[in-house]
């Protein structure tokens, strides 16, 4: 998985996949421009999609939950059950 800073698109590899998903980590530091950033490895529950979002610090939008999957558009948040469909 490709996290990519967003202050100067250089990519970090979570290649052992070591980072928690539907979790914002607030801790990134940019190995090339030094910045630090935010991202989260989003997971759908509903298609298994998975990306890796990244923000600056003072950008995060709301609750992640309430973000829709790119692929699928299925939004978490939503209080609709997988097993209504």
């Amino acid at each position: 998985m490709k996290i990519l800073c967003p202050h100067c698109g250089h990519a970090e590899l979570d290649a052992f996949e070591l980072i928690e998903v539907n979790e914002l980590h607030d801790d990134f530091i940019c190995a090339r421009c030094k910045q630090v950033f935010v991202a989260c490895i989003k997971n759908c529950i509903r298609c298994d999609f998975e990306l890796a979002l990244t923000w600056h610090v003072d950008s995060v939008p709301g609750p992640i939950a309430a973000l829709p999957c790119r692929q699928c558009g299925h939004i978490e948040a939503q209080s609709d059950a997988l097993d209504d469909e």
